[in-house]
């Protein structure tokens, strides 16, 4: 009963902080870490060590798209409490983008850390909260001038004026994200996952251009050297994220998921539906169809083989941008392999007497 309240105020919590387009990946389940710090060493294992790529528009724009490798690590490295039943986990997450014709990169490297207290005695629901430093560096591939007001990186970034010069020396900053998760045992066939963060709580400024470089305009000498207000810093970004996973038959798991982004006054949303399918013990074929509302529909495929999971998606432009006869679809691959390490159980030696 007090676990049924506590889900409740959780799931009203989350609703009332949702108040995007960031980096973002349709397998988000795949990229744990950059969803939620909350999932870091969420796992059954010992170490956790994935990677994900994207690639989308590369056609529309001339071979210069968007690109976003990232790979991560994590381990749920130490228990604690008075009966061990909790435990810390550690983590680190590397992303780098490239976006756009302009050669525009950001660089990012994530230390992700997080708590696991379990609510009951069974371990059937654990409660997360997940915090991470995120350090960052944007760059512009050489210097260039705008010569008319117009979208730096296709739409990420927002608007400056024209003839700003764009340096060479990368801009970098540093922020926080926080998250909160829990996974509950519904049934014995039945998991629950739900989960709200927070990124760029600071909301830092991220400008590349070097305002110091424009003409004075103020009167008294130098160049004009302010930036225009509220152009330049990071808006946040919260995410609220769920899934329900299900053993439907004895060769057929089934795993709904969703995960609803807003930033500044825009919102993504993802509805997903995963299935795995039981060969043998060791292998599992994985396939699954999703929508992201508004732009494009997905297939994804792959397998889960002896601890390795390896996943491809494929996005189909269902936006108006389909229709100037260009391909604007993306692409990624994933994969991911829990490392399994335990101690090996001590047995005192016996003496044995046989009885006459």
């Amino acid at each position: 009963m007090k676990f049924g309240k506590f889900l409740l105020f959780f799931l009203l919590w989350s609703a009332w902080s949702l108040q995007a387009q960031d980096i973002h990946f349709t397998m988000f389940n795949m990229s744990p870490l950059t969803v939620n710090p909350a999932h870091t060493g969420a796992f059954l294992g010992t170490i956790r060590i994935g990677g994900i790529y994207r690639s989308q528009w590369n056609s529309s724009l001339g071979g210069d798209g968007y690109s976003t490798p990232s790979v991560y690590a994590d381990s749920p490295f130490l228990a604690v409490g008075k009966k061990k039943r909790d435990w810390l986990g550690i983590g680190v997450a590397i992303v780098q983008d490239n976006a756009g014709t302009n050669g525009l990169k950001t660089n990012s490297f994530l230390l992700s850390g997080a708590f696991h207290k379990t609510l009951d005695k069974k371990g059937d629901h654990v409660l997360t909260l997940g915090i991470h430093q995120g350090n960052f560096s944007r760059q512009i591939d050489g210097t260039t001038v705008l010569t008319e007001q117009g979208i730096i990186d296709g739409g990420r970034t927002g608007f400056v004026g024209g003839g700003e010069e764009l340096g060479e020396t990368p801009k970098t900053f540093r922020d926080f994200a926080g998250g909160l998760m829990i996974k509950s045992a519904i049934n014995e066939k039945t998991n629950l996952t739900l989960g709200t963060s927070f990124f760029y709580i600071t909301q830092p400024d991220q400008s590349l251009v070097n305002f110091s470089q424009r003409p004075d305009t103020t009167g008294m000498g130098g160049g004009g050297g302010i930036a225009p207000e509220g152009n330049n810093q990071k808006p946040s970004l919260i995410n609220a994220h769920g899934a329900v996973a299900f053993q439907a038959t004895d060769k057929w798991t089934v795993e709904p998921s969703a995960i609803f982004r807003v930033t500044k006054g825009l919102t993504e949303t993802i509805l997903q539906g995963n299935a795995g399918y039981k060969f043998n013990d060791n292998l599992t074929f994985l396939m699954g169809a999703g929508y992201r509302f508004g732009d494009a529909a997905h297939l994804i495929g792959g397998v889960d083989y002896e601890g390795w999971k390896v996943l491809l998606s494929y996005d189909f432009t269902t936006s108006p941008l389909a229709n100037d006869g260009r391909i604007r679809n993306g692409f990624e691959i994933a994969a991911q392999y829990i490392i399994k390490v335990y101690k090996k159980p001590q047995v005192d030696p016996a003496i044995l007497c046989p009885k006459f």
